[in-house]
């Protein structure tokens, strides 16, 4: 744990009708998985302190944890910040990682838009809007560019714009009622290389008649997402 430095990736894509573009490297989202269907909603929710929304935005799910959740509200009503204290500190940390990463996909992908020629970018839809993927060779500048992930120990100055649309602060990071739950900034980088990249020849998929599939061989840095790269290899 810890010393993972990369992830090898071998993956059938399947219903297409043309073999993946060969790609260097990838703007660094989170992809779809990072954020499930309530995720986003939930941890900004606590970030601004709504508990009873939190709450109410988790118990529209169905498993395991919203059943314990939704027993304790029947018997405890109102006290929403005990509640989501049943719900394991792990999975309340991934809440709020969830809203950090939206709000890092929102900036990464308008640094894009603003430092890339419009006429080089072609975009993906996301679940959340839509996200910037360059075309083509890009500057050694960008290429070793980092974005914030924003937490309370950021530049409130370079995020005025976003904590503003956003309605939040820096401090609301910082969780006095579940302080388990304080975020500190940190870094990631804005575009990840795609290593050792190999990509088959297309064959028929029997999945999918009259389409074809292929078998994609890759490596990419721990936190980057596999998705994505599959994604950037069919723009």
């Amino acid at each position: 744990l810890g010393e993972l430095e990369s992830n090898q990736f071998k993956i059938i894509v399947r219903n297409i009708n043309k073999k993946p573009n060969k790609i260097k490297y990838i703007p660094n989202y989170f992809d779809e998985q990072r954020f499930s269907k309530n995720n986003i909603e939930i941890g900004k929710a606590i970030i601004k302190r709504n508990f009873k929304m939190a709450v109410e935005t988790l118990l529209k799910g169905n498993g395991y944890i919203e059943k314990v959740v939704r027993n304790y509200i029947k018997n405890n009503k109102n006290n929403f910040v005990d509640a989501l204290r049943t719900v394991p500190k792990k999975i309340r940390r991934m809440y709020i990682s969830a809203y950090q990463s939206y709000l890092w996909n929102l900036m990464a992908s308008n640094f894009i838009i603003k430092n890339i020629k419009s006429n080089s970018i072609k975009f993906i839809d996301f679940s959340f809007g839509k996200l910037a993927f360059p075309i083509g060779d890009i500057n050694n500048g960008l290429l070793k560019k980092s974005i914030d992930m924003i937490g309370f120990s950021s530049n409130e100055d370079k995020f005025e714009d976003i904590l503003r649309s956003e309605g939040i602060t820096l401090r609301d990071f910082i969780i006095k009622g579940m302080p388990e739950l304080t975020m500190e900034g940190s870094k990631r980088k804005l575009f990840v290389d795609v290593k050792n990249l190999k990509i088959g020849e297309p064959e028929n998929d029997e999945l999918n008649k009259g389409k074809k599939k292929c078998v994609v061989e890759f490596e990419l840095d721990k936190g980057s997402y596999a998705t994505i790269a599959i994604k950037a290899m069919f723009l």
